[in-house]
């Protein structure tokens, strides 16, 4: 991204920690998902409005979800 995201910042890190569930591999996949939705809305840095416009399910929703 063009632009720093400051994910260090309490409110990124926080919201970043519950979309993960502090599961490397969800938060790897969670950042290449935001970094994309930034990207497309030009905006090139990820904030708290693109994680929480991400159609994001955290891993114990998917697991519980019935088929």
């Amino acid at each position: 991204l063009k632009n720093p995201s400051k994910l260090v910042e309490r409110p990124l890190a926080e919201k970043l920690l519950i979309m993960s569930e502090g599961i490397i591999g969800e938060l790897s996949s969670v950042l290449s998902n935001a970094a994309i939705a930034a990207i497309n809305n030009k905006q090139e840095r990820i904030t708290l409005k693109t994680l929480e416009s991400l159609a994001w399910i955290g891993p114990s929703e998917r697991t519980h979800r019935p088929f």
